[in-house]
């Protein structure tokens, strides 16, 4: 009974990350936007994309919380101690790649630009100029969500 306890417990750990888990790529002109926090929004680390945009909200708000939320290894200070959030922003973006690198990690490429300071995103926002910057998510230990474990954005890599 005690091996059989701990076979599928090593079964369920150690299970596949299903396909439905990677974010759909999104064909060319096509654009997703991430817009002000509704009061009380918090962070959402569920799906690998829902991970990567709490990082890009945690930015875009100045909110080291959403920060260490989607990037545990946030270092201290990131944010060098910004008291104010912000509040009216957006960010267009697009998944221009998702490559599996192996059970439970993969790499997102974000085609997307922060579109500055808007209080409505129409129709100013729905352009990505910027060079896809790649973030390497993973499940979270013990299968609790998913966590950015890094990104890079190699300069003069076209976006796709």
């Amino acid at each position: 009974m005690r091996w059989t306890m701990l076979v599928l417990a090593a079964l369920f750990l150690s299970a596949p990350v299903r396909a439905a888990d990677w974010p759909a790529v999104d064909p060319p002109g096509t654009y997703r936007l991430i817009g002000p926090a509704a009061q009380g929004s918090g962070a959402c680390t569920s799906t690998p994309l829902c991970a990567v945009e709490t990082l890009l909200a945690c930015f875009a708000r100045l909110d080291e919380g959403l920060c260490r939320a989607a990037w545990p290894a946030a270092p201290t200070g990131l944010l060098f101690g910004t008291e104010q959030r912000r509040q009216a922003y957006w960010w267009s973006y697009r998944v221009a790649e998702v490559v599996p690198l192996g059970p439970g990690e993969a790499e997102i490429a974000i085609a997307g630009r922060h579109c500055g300071l808007l209080f409505q995103a129409e129709p100013v926002c729905r352009t990505t100029p910027a060079p896809a910057t790649r973030y390497r998510v993973a499940r979270a230990a013990g299968g609790a969500g998913w966590r950015v474990l890094d990104w890079r954005s190699p300069p003069g890599e076209e976006a796709k």
